[in-house]
C-alpha cells in the first residue's frame, strides 16, 4: 500500500510488472482516495484495472442505463466516502467538490458548471436508480467491513447525495471557472 500525494488513486489485483507479494496494489493520495476506491470495490468486485470500465467508450452516453449507473457508482462512491469522512466536517464538502469536479471528463460535458446541471436534470427524471445505487453503496461497505471484524461498520453519519450536491451547486454558479 502506497499513501503519497501524487499517487494513482487506484486499487487493483497485482501484476509480476509489480513485484509486491500481496495479490493487490493500493495506491492513494489519502483517506478520503482510500474510502472512494473502496466503496468503487465494493460495488464492482472483482478488483480490476480502473474498475473494469472500458475508457475508449469516453463520452459515456448517460440517456443509457448502463452508463448511467457508473455515473451512479461514481456519486454513491463520493456520497460514501464522504459519510466515513464525516467525522472530519471540513474535509466533506471539498473532497465532494473535488470529485464531482472531475467527472465532466468522462460525459463529454465542458465544464463542472455544465456538468452539474446535467446530473441535476438525470437526478429529476432517474433520481430513484441513484438513491439505489446508494444504498445499495452504504450496504456493501458496512458488509465488507463487517466481514473482517470492524466493530462499527456504518460510516459515522448517513448523508445523502441531494444536500451536498445543493452546497456544491451553490458554490459552483454556471460559467465559472472551476475545475
Amino acid at each position: 500500500m502506497s499513501v503519497r500525494p501524487g499517487a494513482g488513486n487506484l486499487v487493483r489485483r497485482a501484476t509480476p510488472a509489480d513485484g509486491v507479494s500481496l495479490p493487490f496494489v493500493v495506491e492513494v493520495e489519502g483517506l478520503p482516495n482510500l474510502l472512494h476506491e473502496f466503496v468503487h470495490f465494493v460495488l464492482r468486485p472483482p478488483l480490476a484495472v480502473d474498475h473494469g470500465f472500458d475508457y475508449a467508450l469516453i463520452p459515456f452516453d448517460t440517456a443509457r442505463p448502463e452508463p448511467r449507473r457508473w455515473l451512479w457508482e461514481e456519486l454513491a462512491c463520493c456520497v460514501v466516502s464522504c459519510a466515513y469522512l464525516a467525522e472530519q466536517p471540513a474535509r466533506v464538502a471539498p473532497w465532494f467538490a473535488e470529485q464531482l469536479g472531475i467527472q465532466h471528463h468522462f460525459y463529454g460535458v465542458d465544464g463542472p458548471e455544465r456538468f452539474l446541471p446535467h446530473v441535476a436534470a438525470l437526478v429529476a427524471t432517474h433520481g430513484a436508480e441513484l438513491d439505489a445505487v446508494i444504498d445499495e453503496a452504504y450496504a456493501a461497505a458496512a458488509a465488507h467491513l463487517a466481514a473482517v471484524g470492524a466493530d462499527d461498520s456504518g460510516p459515522p453519519r448517513h448523508l445523502a447525495f441531494a444536500p451536498l450536491f445543493a452546497a456544491l451547486c451553490a458554490t459552483t454558479p454556471p460559467g465559472s471557472a472551476r475545475g
